[in-house]
C-alpha cells in the first residue's frame, strides 16, 4: 500500500479566498453618490440620476416613455465573460491572495462597460420622438444629440459598479 505525501497544504488558502467571494458582491448601476444632477440651461429639477435609469430601464407608460432597457440586457449579455473572470481568478487564488478581488473588480467594470455601451449604440432602443428632440432643442439651443438616454452625458458617467461586503 502506498501512502499519499502532501507536498504543499494549500487548502487554508482555499479556504479563505471561498470566504472573500461568499462575503463580497458587485452592485451595477447608480449609486448613491451618483444620483444627483446639474441643472442643464434652465431646467428645473425634479427627479436624480437613478430615478431617470429606472424610468428608463422599465419604462413609464403614465409619462410616454417606452422602455429603454440598458442594464439588465447589459448584465446578460456580458455573464459569461464576467464567469470567465471570476474563475480564473478563483485558479489564481492560491498564488495571489488578492485575485478574487481583482475577479470581482474586472467583472463590474465589464458590466458597467456594457451597460454604457448598449446606451451609446443605442442597442434595443426605440428612437426619440421628433416631438422630444424638438422639446430638448426648445429647452437648450446648444443641444446636438438625438440619442436616447444621452442630453448631458449624467446618465452615462453615473453608471459605475461597486465590490462591497454583503
Amino acid at each position: 500500500m502506498t501512502g499519499i505525501t502532501i507536498v504543499t497544504d494549500k487548502l487554508k488558502s482555499v479556504l479563505e479566498n471561498l470566504e472573500v467571494f461568499k462575503k463580497n458582491e458587485i452592485l451595477i448601476g447608480i449609486p448613491a453618490e451618483k444620483t444627483q444632477r446639474k441643472p442643464y440651461g434652465n431646467e428645473t429639477l425634479e427627479i436624480n440620476n437613478a430615478q431617470i435609469g429606472f424610468i428608463n430601464e422599465f419604462g413609464s407608460p403614465q409619462k410616454r416613455i417606452p422602455a429603454r432597457p440598458f442594464l439588465i440586457p447589459a448584465i446578460k449579455k456580458v455573464k459569461p465573460k464576467m464567469v470567465s473572470i471570476l474563475k480564473s481568478s478563483a485558479k489564481n487564488f492560491t498564488k495571489d491572495k488578492t485575485a478574487v478581488l481583482v475577479g470581482l473588480e474586472r467583472s463590474g467594470a465589464v458590466a458597467r462597460d456594457a451597460a454604457k455601451n448598449i446606451i451609446r449604440t443605442q442597442e434595443g432602443f426605440q428612437a426619440l420622438s421628433p416631438k422630444t428632440i424638438a422639446e430638448r432643442k426648445r429647452k437648450n439651443k446648444n443641444v446636438k444629440g438625438e440619442k436616447a438616454l444621452i442630453r448631458t452625458g449624467q446618465l452615462l458617467n453615473s453608471l459605475t459598479y461597486v465590490v462591497r461586503n454583503k
